[in-house]
Formats: structure tokens, C-alpha cells, sequence
């Protein structure tokens, strides 16, 4: 049967909120939970009501810059990636050697354009911690937005590998095999996607996507 993993989280968060309205990391997991969903709007919406109760945390700010990435206002982008950048420096001059701090300040850096810059922190949290599935799936983002798709593909399948219900690597996966030309194994990706969240948009976009370029093909 298909995994319903999203909205079962969705359904124990709100739980959870019920019993506690001021419960941050209870808005928090709904909110990542919307955004693996593609329920964006939605998952801002949890997101910054959890930043109000508690704006210490990187991971919401990360979050919110995804979020932003796709539908975005320029100064809430601009205002949330410098939050972060703040917050994760000042753990890192805390605790120099916390893995997620170096990766969550790749994350900022890439969705700030600064691929290079990012590469290096996000190396450096995976030399820490190289089970990192978050880790290894932002590194193959970097390696998507430098045209370096081979070394992108190899990045997801290791995020998958170490998780295998983190539904966006099949789809950043899908769309890196699409930008090599390779659509049959895109479309197998998308289906596998389908698999774990059968509502998945991306996964019939890029379905869509990659029949019609076969179709071209054929017709040259």
C-alpha cells in the first residue's frame, strides 16, 4: 500500500499543537511536513508561527528559505537567509564541530547562489557526519545548479539510500536524469516518487516533461 508518512505527521503535530499551542517544534515537523508535500503556503504558515516561539532555531529558518526558494518575497527571503547565516555562525563559535550547523549554512549559502561556498560547508558537516541524508541531498542540489549532473545523481541516490522515504531526492533525482537527456530512467524515478507519496505534482510534471521530449525525439 502506499506510505502516508506526510500526513500521519501532519495529523501528530496538530495533536500535539492542540495540547500545546506554543509548542515550536510542533509547528515545525507540520510545516516540513507540508513542504515535502509541496504544500508550500501551508508550511510557511507553520513555519513562521514557529519562529515566533522559538526564533533560535536554524533548521526553521532553512526551512522557511525552501519554502521561499519556490514562491518567494525578496526582503522576507533576504531577512530569513540573514537570520540564518547569524544563527548558524553563532553555533558553530559555540560548537565548532556540529555536523547540521555546517550543513544548514550550506543550505543558506546555496539558496543565496554561493554554490562553491555552500560546497565546502557541506562537505565539511559530512566529513562529520556522513550519514547525513539532508546532507548528501543539498550537496547533489549544489551539484544540480553547477550543471554537474553525474556527481548530483550520485548525491540522491545516497540521500536515499540512507533514507528511503525522503521523497524529494526521487524527484531532484528525476529531474537531473531529465537535464542528461536520460528520460526513461527520470520517468522510473518519478513512479518510484509516486510510490511513497502518490499526490506528488513534481512527479507528474516531470513525467509529463519527459514524454513529451521522447516524443520529440521520435519525431527528429
Amino acid at each position: 500500500g502506499r506510505l502516508h508518512l506526510y500526513e500521519d505527521s501532519i495529523v501528530c503535530c496538530e495533536h500535539a499543537i492542540a495540547l500545546d499551542l506554543r509548542h515550536a517544534d510542533g509547528y515545525k515537523i507540520k510545516g516540513i511536513s507540508l513542504r515535502e508535500i509541496y504544500r508550500n503556503e501551508e508550511a510557511l504558515l507553520e513555519l513562521f508561527t514557529a519562529r515566533k516561539y522559538d526564533p533560535n532555531d536554524p533548521e526553521i529558518y532553512t526551512k522557511i528559505i525552501e519554502c521561499f526558494s519556490l514562491k518567494s518575497s525578496k526582503q522576507d527571503l533576504e531577512e530569513s537567509i540573514s537570520t540564518a547565516n547569524r544563527i548558524c555562525d553563532k553555533i558553530l563559535e559555540n560548537h565548532p564541530n556540529n555536523s547540521r550547523a555546517y550543513i544548514r549554512k550550506g543550505v543558506v549559502l546555496l539558496e543565496s547562489k554561493h554554490y562553491e561556498e555552500a560546497l565546502e560547508f557541506i562537505n565539511k558537516g559530512l566529513s562529520l557526519d556522513p550519514k547525513d541524508a539532508y546532507g548528501h541531498n543539498n550537496k547533489g542540489r549544489i551539484f544540480h545548479h553547477l550543471n554537474r549532473f553525474p556527481e548530483a545523481l550520485e548525491c540522491y541516490s545516497e540521500a536515499f539510500r540512507l533514507d528511503s522515504m525522503y521523497l524529494v531526492t526521487l524527484t531532484n533525482k528525476a529531474l537531473a536524469y531529465e537535464c542528461l537527456g536520460r528520460y526513461k530512467d527520470s520517468i522510473d524515478c518519478c513512479l518510484q516518487a509516486l510510490g511513497l507519496y502518490e499526490k506528488s505534482a513534481d512527479a507528474f510534471l516531470s513525467i509529463a516533461d519527459c514524454l513529451m521530449e521522447e516524443r520529440k525525439l521520435q519525431e527528429a
